[in-house]
């Protein structure tokens, strides 16, 4: 019997081995299948998938797949089990067990009614957790944007209403979840009822319930329960395993993008070749381009203009597969590089982003370093280029971004290069550097390769080989420069409107350089314009001209001293070169040419010596790593989960559930008298009453049992959802609370991994093992005390083997003596502690083997928990990298396909999943370790109790060990993600929302504006150096200040100071007299306003974009966005203001956002407003608006302008200069003009004359 069930154990766990290897793997394949699949969605599809939807498929619904593989043989074997269980109570008790079969019958029906609702409400669920996740997403993304605008409570309430309605379903599954419970487990009871009941009433003369009948019918009975038990819990696994299934195989299923255009272009002269072609970005969607024929020679430069929204961005998307082509061919021949026009950054080190998985040569290296003119700014990073640049490009600005965009196109060294106005965002001095030195074809790197570059710098076009033209999604005009001038159509009307337009600019400040230059090449070309066309744009520069000339006239009158000395009338005393300005202002790789400069040859690049890489400084890390709790989970832990449950309610729980255990353990006791009298009760004259009294008695007994399991079942469940919606609120409550310092050190993947897949556990696998654990312990309190009250004498030795035992288990105190007890009673409950207590009654001398025995139980547990509970939280940490290589991947799809890199990033996923791998392979190895010597200690219990002549045999007994042992090890397990939701609970906040009453603050503040800096200094965490240092200014009410200085000189943190997204380390801001540190953070961000440099929408509504708290009425909304000459657009949607906003805003241009952001600025009208480099990113036309708007609507303002085209910044009253973290200078432009900190314009007394 003993080698019987010894080789029963050796091949059963070798079974669950390879179970468990084969979920293993089937989880690392489908990741990547997951992760694949969703690089190449079509447009169609990736509008109708959000990110929070695929993170689930990754984090929740491949894991129910895995899952299922272990419970696999559980449904053929449990069937075969009641199967086999029936056969022998029918060969014990006859007919009479087709009465219970009749019950098992009647289940089956009732459980599929269930499992069909517990699969809808699966399917339900799953829908609001892609919601909310999708929408935690959005708010990680966007973040930033939320604190600015003291956005929190708006995304608080839409997140916290979608988990309500999840909350909801939650609830209905706990109740269906309950009832298949209840039913299945019920089941025994019932069968035995009407199985002992059928029996006697049949014949009651001859079947009696003997002692013999009665146990050996109970034991076949409880043979029932473990298989019905776990077929409950198979087939609610099942119906999960079902809808995750169908989930995965829609999204397997979705369209994918075009292929790659082929390489079947007719001539070896001819790069790109689209012949007749329309596209559209959805399959069913209306054309964006129509009938698009163009051939792009090998080698040549190609430009694309058009005005905003025209489709120049679209037709890059097309050449490159992204969009669906509806008709027509498109053939392109050679290795491709993309710039988008948005730059994607990975959280890599900036040398790493710029090779982008290529090897390092670091001659080319330099080169293309300094051609992108990026060498300067490796002094302002703290490891030069092993810096590490953070999510999302964090600590670098929007045009350090797109030069490392355009960095990692070059050093790709391809055929074609699809450069997405990578220009845009640069300093125009900058910009012309970068075309001379990148994209020209005389001097440029890229000379002889085919450009085609989609610009809105005119002034670049005369040295294009090509220029097309784009017009509402058809090509307009194509040709050379020369040819386009001849004409007038659009290209001679998007001309007009560049000349107008930039001589308004000048007409209404100073400028300079550049800017100069640009026109001036353009006037050159006058003479080759159509003679109406010319006379109508000199006609309108000769008014300009005038306007000129007054503002020059009064600008003389009116000033004295210095500034009557203005440098435009001056004429060539202020130089007209970058080489003869201040050095100090000028960044070094203005003043160089296309040699490396002395920066790149000995700076932070380091030397090249032959063919080693680069001698660099130690990679400066700003992703912090994730931390790991270590020992035991805190009883604090377990205290926070059930105050989350209530403690009402595990009282109330507790108490229902231990009645409950007394009445299954009297139905028992009164089944074990009845069988004692059963001859008694033969031969009295009353038999049958009194057969029907016992029969009744022992079926309320056990009808009792089942209605207050139900009770504590349903109880508890519900309060286990409650407790999961607490834990859930806490977690988003403090994130939205933490400082943006969190959000910069820790990856977004790790946050979602919290929001996802932990709290799934805390939904949906928590409750189950601690119902389990929680009812064993119970049952193996009732299941110890009755044979210590039927036999006395084996008490105190059953009390000191509990006490060993617990011992053993490393009590230490109070943070670990309740749990640990727990566990201890589950490990005990319907396993050791019933044989050995039962196996005592027996035999007592069985007690000496049974010491030792548990003893070595101890000891074995007590290694594997420590060991078990460790290896769960190092695959939790290491599944975070998994997410937040995916969500990275996700955003940079099209230039990931563009550069051909799916495969090496889908390499990159598999490292990661195989990194998680290596931490959960080693919890299979531990579990199967401790299976089989647990198993090996229930064998020799069995081997002892035959030894010593027991009359017991449990054929269950090391199954149901290793079953209490699994689900303790599960809550052990599982309890990990409570644990790490509170860790997420109880970070670092910001200071108050609200402001302290003592402060006076008026409903009017500001009301004047005025800002105040006191010897401001401030560094963005603790152990980094100071940003601002010691800086001080007095900005007058309604003044407008223009802020400028190079990258890293302190601009973008005095926005963070002024808003106190950081807390300044010395010093004060003071707005109309108040300091704003003792303002509540949302009194102080709500009365300020802000136009962020990236233009960052929410999915939702144009309404809720605008004006999330409905303060708002209609008229207000569409006269700011007939201000921003948006009222068109949203006019021409079917839903207008209750227009769906995509995910990011995606179903939007650039420029729309950017409007969209400026009409949030109209609706808040605050008295201070800051612009951070607000149209770095857009086109001339939409920079042009926002000026116009900005000066016309916000007259009475005060206006802090971050600008790096200083033509935005000229006509404010003062500059504010910084350099390397202070104010160097801060006065108006003609006093910083006299002073030669900028340049003249040129081309303005050409205009004069």
């Amino acid at each position: 019997m003993f080698a019987v069930a010894l080789l029963q154990s050796m091949i059963l766990h070798q079974y669950f081995h390879g179970m468990f290897r084969l979920g293993m793997n089937i989880r690392a394949v489908l990741t990547s299948v997951v992760y694949k699949k969703a690089l190449m969605l079509s447009n169609t599809s990736r509008k109708n998938r959000t990110m929070g939807e695929i993170v689930n498929l990754m984090s929740i619904d491949i894991q129910r797949l895995q899952e299922i593989t272990t419970f696999i043989m559980l449904f053929w074997s449990s069937p075969l089990q009641v199967l086999l269980a029936i056969y022998f109570l029918w060969r014990l008790l006859g007919l009479a067990v087709v009465a219970g079969l009749a019950i098992l019958i009647l289940l089956v029906p009732l459980n599929a009614w269930i499992s069909i609702k517990m699969r809808n409400c699966q399917v339900e669920q799953m829908k609001y957790k892609d919601e909310r996740l999708k929408m935690m997403s959005e708010m990680l993304n966007g973040m930033k944007v939320l604190k600015l605008y003291s956005w929190e409570e708006s995304m608080q309430k839409t997140i916290l209403e979608i988990r309500r309605k999840e909350k909801i379903v939650l609830r209905r599954l706990a109740c269906l979840n309950s009832a298949t419970a209840l039913s299945w487990s019920c089941a025994p009871f019932l069968v035995a009822v009407l199985t002992f009941g059928v029996y006697v009433n049949i014949d009651s003369e001859n079947n009696i319930l003997t002692p013999t009948i009665t146990f050996v019918g109970l034991a076949l009975f409880n043979i029932l329960r473990f298989p019905l038990a776990v077929l409950a819990m198979i087939v609610n696994q099942a119906v999960q395993c079902s809808v995750s299934n169908k989930r995965l195989k829609k999204f397997l299923a979705d369209e994918e993008i075009d292929s790659a255009p082929t390489e079947n272009v007719p001539s070896p002269s001819i790069a790109i070749s689209v012949d007749c072609a329309s596209f559209s970005w959805d399959r069913d969607g209306e054309l964006t381009l129509k009938d698009i024929t163009l051939a792009v020679p090998k080698g040549a430069l190609v430009a694309v203009v058009g005005r905003i929204g025209s489709g120049k961005s679209s037709l890059l998307s097309a050449i490159l597969g992204e969009m669906h082509r509806k008709n027509g061919t498109t053939n392109m021949r050679g290795q491709v590089a993309y710039v988008p026009q948005q730059a994607w950054i990975q959280n890599l080190t900036l040398q790493n982003n710029v090779l982008f998985g290529k090897s390092l040569n670091p001659t080319f290296y330099n080169k293309v370093m300094d051609a992108c003119a990026l060498n300067i700014d490796l002094d302002s990073l703290p490891a030069g280029d092993q810096t590490e640049i953070g999510e999302k490009g964090i600590n670098l600005s929007g045009g350090q971004k797109q030069r490392v965009s355009l960095a990692r196109a070059v050093y790709s060294e391809s055929d074609i290069y699809f450069l997405d106005d990578p220009l845009a965002a640069v300093d125009a001095h900058v910009g012309k550097l970068i075309f001379e030195n990148v994209i020209s074809s005389t001097k440029g790197m890229l000379a002889g390769k085919t450009r085609v570059f989609v610009t809105h710098g005119l002034p670049f076009l005369k040295h294009c080989d090509q220029i097309i033209v784009i017009k509402n999604g058809r090509i307009s005009e194509s040709g050379s420069y020369e040819q386009l001038l001849e004409g007038s159509g659009e290209f001679a009307d998007i001309l007009e409107e560049f000349l107008v337009e930039e001589t308004k600019n000048k007409a209404r400040s100073v400028s300079f350089g550049d800017d100069a230059e640009d026109v001036q090449e353009v006037l050159a070309h006058l003479e080759r314009f159509d003679p109406e066309k010319k006379k109508h744009i000199e006609r309108q520069l000769s008014k300009v001209s005038e306007d000129i000339a007054a503002q020059q006239r009064a600008n003389s009158t009116e000033e004295t001293g210095s500034r009557s000395q203005s440098p435009l009338k001056r004429g060539n005393s202020v130089a007209t070169t970058p080489g003869s300005l201040n050095k100090e202002f000028v960044p070094n790789h203005l003043t160089s040419n296309n040699s490396l400069s002395e920066k790149a040859k000995n700076g932070p690049l380091g030397a090249a010596k032959g063919n080693n890489a680069l001698t660099t400084p130690k990679p400066n890390k700003i992703i912090e790593k994730e931390e790991m709790e270590t020992g035991k989970v805190k009883f604090k832990i377990y205290s926070n989960y059930l105050k989350a449950v209530g403690y009402p309610v595990c009282f109330m729980f507790l108490f229902i559930y231990i009645f409950s255990s007394i009445l299954g353990v009297g139905s028992n006791l009164w089944l074990a008298d009845w069988s004692d009298h059963a001859r008694e009760i033969q031969t009295n004259s009353s038999n049958a009453w009194e057969t029907h009294k016992r029969l009744g008695i022992y079926t309320a007994l056990g009808l009792g049992q089942a209605l207050f399991v139900a009770m504590a079942s349903i109880i508890m469940a519900l309060g286990m959802v409650r407790a999961g919606n607490l834990l859930h609120e806490g977690m988003l409550k403090n994130l939205l609370r933490s400082p943006m310092s969190f959000f910069d050190v820790t990856p977004l993947g790790r946050i979602l991994n919290r929001f996802g897949k932990d709290v799934d556990l805390v939904d949906t696998r928590v409750p189950g093992t601690f119902l389990n654990f929680v009812g064993c312990t119970v049952m193996s309190i009732c299941t110890v005390a009755v044979p210590m009250i039927v036999t006395p004498q084996v008490a105190a030795p059953i009390a000191v083997v509990l006490v060993v035992y617990i011992c053993l288990m490393d009590v230490d105190g109070l943070d670990s003596l309740i749990p640990r007890s727990a566990l201890t009673f589950v490990r005990t409950a319907v396993s050791s502690m019933e044989i050995v207590g039962l196996i005592a009654i027996a035999v007592p001398p069985f007690i000496i083997v049974m010491v030792p025995l548990m003893v070595i139980y101890g000891c074995i547990l007590r290694f594997y928990v420590s060991t078990s509970r460790q290896l769960k939280r190092l695959e939790s940490t290491t599944r975070s990298p998994i997410f937040s290589h995916f969500q990275e991947s996700v955003q940079g799809a099209s230039s990931i396909r563009a550069y051909q890199a799916v495969d090496r990033f889908l390499i990159e996923s598999q490292n990661r999943v195989d990194h998680n791998l290596v931490a959960y392979f080693p919890s299979i190895i531990a579990n199967r370790w401790l299976a089989v010597r647990l198993e090996l200690v229930g064998n020799i219990i069995v081997l002892s109790s035959a030894l010593f002549a027991a009359l017991f045999r449990d054929n269950g007994v090391t199954q149901t060990l290793n079953w209490a042992v699994r689900m303790t090890s599960e809550l052990e397990a599982n309890i990990v993600s409570v644990e790490r939701i509170n860790e997420y609970s109880v970070t670092p906040t910001e200071a108050s929302l609200d402001t302290n009453p003592e402060v006076r603050l008026s409903k009017e503040w500001p009301s004047q504006g005025e800002v105040i800096l006191e010897n401001l200094e401030l560094r963005y965490r603790p152990d980094l150096e100071l940003v601002l240092k010691g800086v001080s200014a007095h900005i007058k009410s309604q003044e407008k200040i223009g802020i400028i200085g190079r990258t890293g000189a302190g601009k973008s943190s005095l926005t963070l100071a002024l808003f106190r997204l950081v807390e300044p380390s010395a010093g004060k801001i003071l707005i109309d007299g108040l300091d704003i540190s003792k303002l509540g953070l949302r009194d102080l961000r709500s009365r300020l306003t802000i136009v962020p440099q990236d233009p960052v929408l929410f999915s939702g509504t144009l309404r809720s974009n605008l004006d999330p708290f409905s303060s708002y009425n209609d008229d207000a909304i569409w006269k700011v966005l007939q201000l921003t000459s948006m009222d068109t657009y949203v006019t021409s949607l079917p839903e207008r203001l209750e227009h769906k906003v995509n995910e990011g805003g995606e179903n939007l241009s650039v420029g729309q956002r950017q409007l969209i952001c400026l009409a949030r600025a109209l609706l808040r009208k605050s008295k201070v407003l800051m612009l951070d480099e607000a149209a770095a990113s857009v086109d001339m036309e939409t920079d042009q608006l926002i000026q116009k708007t900005i000066r016309e609507q916000f007259s009475d303002c005060t206006v802090l302008t971050i600008a790096h085209r200083l033509h935005s910044v000229m006509e404010c009253d003062r500059l504010l200069v910084f350099d390397q973290g202070r104010v160097v200078e801060f006065d108006t432009p003609q006093v910083l003009l006299a002073k030669q900190i900028l340049c003249s314009v040129p081309w303005l007394k050409m205009l004069e004359s």
